[in-house]
C-alpha cells in the first residue's frame, strides 16, 4: 500500500493529479512539487498500455506514486496495469458490491483470479523465486468511484467490500446522472452528502475531484481526505492564459 495512503485514512489531507498527456517531463517537473501522488487517466485521456508503461516508470524513477484510473473494470486491463507495477486503482462506474468485489478478485492471486508472470516489473523481472515474490506481495490501493444514482443507493454496501481502501465521489458523472449541468446544484450536493454519512459511518476514507481551494476545503469540511486537483494539461492550460491572456472562444 502506498505510504501517503496512510495518511489520508488517518485523516490528513494529500493530493494529486490526473495525468491526461504522454509528456514524461511534466511527471519530472511535479516531481519538484509537494505532490502525494499521480493518477493515470486511461478512462478519459488516449493512452496506450506501452504510454502507462513509461509513464509509470518515470512516476517511479522520481519517486512518485502512480495510480492508474481503468477505463472499466475489466481483469485483463487489470492485471496489465498491475503487472506494470502501478500503486493501484482509481476504478470508475461502481454501481454495485457485486461489480467492485470482481475488480478485487482481479487484483488478487490467491483466491482471485490474477494470472502470474515472474517476468515483470511488479515482479522484479525475474530476480527472485516465485514463492519469494508472492511471499512478499504488496496488494494495490483500491479506489471506487460512485458517480451514478445506483452507486449513491448503495455506497454502504459498496464501502464494506473487503479489498475496498477509498470512496471516491465523481461529481460531475453523477451531476449528468441526475439531470444537472453543475456539480453545485442542490441534488448533486444532497446525494454527495448521503453517499459522505453513510461511508464515513462504515469507516473507510472518502475522496472527491475538486477544482479550485475553496472546492476542496467543502468537501475536507464533508470529510473528504484524499484530493485530486486538476489535470497536467488543466495546469498547462491555467497558467498559459493567465500569462497570455485568453484568447476568444469561437461560436
Amino acid at each position: 500500500m502506498p505510504d501517503f495512503f496512510g495518511n489520508a485514512r488517518k485523516g490528513e489531507q494529500v493530493q494529486g493529479t490526473f495525468l491526461k498527456l504522454f509528456a514524461p517531463p511534466l511527471i519530472e517537473m511535479l516531481s519538484f512539487s509537494a505532490i502525494d501522488f499521480l493518477v493515470i487517466d486511461a478512462e478519459h485521456a488516449p493512452f496506450s498500455i506501452r504510454d502507462i508503461d513509461a509513464l509509470t516508470v518515470c512516476a517511479k524513477g522520481h519517486g512518485l506514486p502512480v495510480l492508474v484510473r481503468t477505463p472499466d473494470h475489466s481483469p485483463r486491463f487489470i492485471q496489465r496495469v498491475l503487472d506494470i507495477g502501478v500503486d493501484g486503482l482509481v476504478v470508475p462506474q461502481v454501481d454495485s458490491a457485486a461489480q467492485i468485489e470482481s475488480v478485487v478478485q482481479a487484483t488478487k492471486f490467491f483466491g482471485g483470479s490474477r494470472g502470474f508472470s515472474s517476468s515483470t516489473r511488479s515482479a522484479g523481472f525475474g530476480v527472485e523465486p516465485m514463492a519469494s515474490i508472492l511471499d512478499s506481495y504488496r496488494r494495490p490501493l483500491l479506489i471506487c468511484q460512485i458517480e451514478s444514482i445506483a452507486g449513491v443507493d448503495n455506497c454502504a454496501e459498496i464501502a464494506e467490500v473487503e479489498g475496498v481502501d477509498l470512496v471516491f465521489i465523481g461529481r460531475a458523472d453523477l451531476a449528468v446522472a441526475l439531470g444537472e449541468n453543475s456539480v453545485k446544484a442542490e441534488s448533486v450536493i444532497a446525494a454527495v452528502s448521503r453517499v459522505f454519512e453513510q461511508v464515513k459511518a462504515i469507516g473507510k476514507p472518502l475522496g472527491a475531484m475538486v477544482g479550485n481551494e475553496r472546492d476542496m476545503q467543502e468537501m475536507r469540511a464533508l470529510g473528504a481526505s484524499l484530493f485530486i486537483r486538476e489535470s497536467d494539461q488543466a495546469l498547462f492550460l491555467k497558467a498559459a492564459r493567465e500569462l497570455f491572456g485568453k484568447r476568444e472562444l469561437r461560436k
